[in-house]
């Protein structure tokens, strides 16, 4: 079920003083609410279609995996 999710796009350190260590994308909504994203068939250790729309208000759809992670299909920014 697709459903609709607003808020701001940014990337934050994750894996910090390792070989993995990066910057992922998240979907943040207010204090208590930050979810991490990935555009559906992008790379995920690029991100190249969210970088774009990095620090912006956006409307994403899509819908969250069994891990709690929501794979966005589409975003538009507001």
């Amino acid at each position: 079920m697709t459903v609709e999710k607003r808020g701001t796009i940014i990337f934050l350190p994750e894996n910090e003083g390792s070989k993995s260590e990066c910057f992922l994308p998240f979907l943040y909504s207010g204090r208590d609410s930050l979810v991490r994203i990935r555009f559906k068939g992008d790379n995920p250790f690029e991100n190249l279609t969210l970088k774009e729309h990095d620090g912006k208000a956006v409307v994403l759809t899509g819908n969250e995996d069994r891990r709690g992670m929501f794979l966005v299909e589409s975003v538009t920014e507001i």
